[in-house]
């Protein structure tokens, strides 16, 4: 049996309101990266934030929040690229990786591609109405080709990310052109609740990725669970 890949997203983009735990400060992000460790993932993926939980963008926190993490355990990094929270070119999306990646005590493993664009809105349920109806998530296929030779050439692994069976196709053109390198890493994307931009959380929903994985290309992958319930 294969070894069980666990990524621990320890943060997100998620307020207190529901979590009083959600870590936002560096020192946060770091203790909550060592626990994880001890109970077994391997992997953590976090958002920088504010004080006051908002986004944050800056270069500074990051890094800051990197070098915490690697003082308390040897969890691969994979940072975000702030998702549908950052307007910006490609490479300012991904300049604090790229910045991050010069220096050891910084260095971070992987890196997000999502490849395709989605509508992102927030639906509730309960009302049965949207409560955005304008949000996003836009990620060219020449903003993919920046990302794919950028993040090659810092000697970081991309996490191929996938919201639906049309970012997977694009993700096996981009192995077929060279862009990705093998094994690929893929992020595979189940949604329930307040987003419908992924497959439905259920094993019908994941059973859709993988009926489509080719059998001649070797492939790690991990799931994720939006709004669905995780047990």
């Amino acid at each position: 049996m294969e070894k069980l890949i666990i990524e621990a997203r320890v943060n997100e983009y998620a307020m207190r309101k529901r979590n009083p735990h959600v870590p936002w400060t560096s020192e946060e992000i770091a203790a909550d990266a060592a626990a994880v460790r001890e109970a077994g993932a391997s992997i953590l993926h976090f958002h920088a934030r504010q004080d006051n939980g908002a986004p944050c963008h800056d270069e500074v926190r990051y890094a800051e929040t990197v070098a915490r993490v690697h003082e308390v355990c040897d969890l691969l990094i994979h940072p975000t690229l702030g998702a549908n929270t950052l307007e910006a070119s490609p490479e300012g999306r991904l300049a604090h990786v790229l910045e991050m990646a010069k220096d050891s005590r910084t260095r971070p493993d992987l890196a997000p591609m999502d490849m395709g664009s989605t509508n992102i809105d927030i639906y509730d349920p309960r009302q049965k109405k949207y409560l955005t109806t304008d949000q996003m998530y836009v990620n060219t296929t020449e903003t993919l080709l920046y990302f794919a030779e950028a993040i090659r050439n810092a000697g970081l692994k991309p996490c191929a990310v996938a919201w639906n069976i049309s970012y997977l196709r694009e993700t096996l053109i981009f192995h077929e052109m060279g862009l990705l390198e093998e094994p690929l890493y893929l992020g595979l994307t189940l949604t329930e609740g307040p987003i419908s931009a992924g497959h439905p959380a259920s094993p019908a929903g994941l059973d859709a990725y993988l009926n489509l994985l080719p059998d001649d290309v070797p492939i790690e992958w991990t799931v994720y669970n939006y709004g669905g319930n995780l047990l």
